[in-house]
């Protein structure tokens, strides 16, 4: 009890200490390990404070997995509601600048692509998703980790769940996703989770493309 309390009150207090800020994140780790804890971090004014760190530390690469993975849990393990409120509060764009600032960190980008997956799991994200560039993200990810199965899945997953969206499929028509996702069908192993998730856009892909023709 009052641990989320103290660490918003300890980043506050200690602004430039980067230990402070890396411990702080990795408390709220440990903490969102915990699924029924999710809730209550959120509701104590978490987001706030790891946007604050994830900004001033945003060439601490360890920093920003570990803020990604919270801003993950915490949109996995609440509601539509808390997701919308989170993109509001900028944690959207918090998740863009870090893996914009650490593509070659495998590490901040998965855990930076599960955020943004668990965020795209609720429609009423993704207008806020596709203003902060979510998509081009997802797809450069894509396209310098194909080899490493975990971000392919949950990218993937993202993108899947994104193409409801008419204006985030005109941005991965834009960026040729559907002849990456063709490569990759190809080149994953079948049966594996990132070779479902490609299948899935790619069906999801081509539908569209086939309803553009006929109307």
């Amino acid at each position: 009890e009052g641990v989320v309390e103290g660490i918003v009150r300890a980043v506050k207090v200690c602004v430039e200490s980067e230990w402070v800020h890396f411990t702080a994140m990795q408390v709220l780790q440990n903490l969102c390990n915990t699924k029924s804890l999710c809730p209550e971090v959120y509701r104590k004014g978490s987001v706030v404070t790891i946007l604050s760190s994830m900004w001033l530390m945003i060439d601490h690469e360890e920093l920003l997995k570990s803020a990604c993975w919270v801003l993950s849990c915490l949109a996995f393990s609440t509601n539509t509601a808390t997701r919308v409120s989170m993109c509001r509060e900028g944690a959207v764009k918090g998740v863009v600048a870090a893996l914009r600032e650490c593509q070659d960190h495998v590490g901040v980008v998965f855990t930076g692509c599960s955020a943004l997956s668990n965020f795209a799991r609720s429609e009423g994200a993704h207008p806020r998703m596709v203003d902060a560039d979510v998509v081009p993200v997802l797809v450069e990810a894509i396209e310098e980790h194909r080899g490493n199965q975990g971000i392919l899945m949950v990218a993937l997953r993202a993108l899947v769940l994104l193409s409801v969206d008419d204006v985030a499929l005109y941005e991965m028509k834009r960026l040729s996703i559907l002849s990456t996702c063709t490569l990759l069908t190809g080149s994953i192993p079948p049966k594996t989770a990132a070779h479902r998730e490609a299948l899935q856009l790619k069906k999801c892909l081509t539908k569209h493309r086939i309803e553009c023709l006929l109307f």
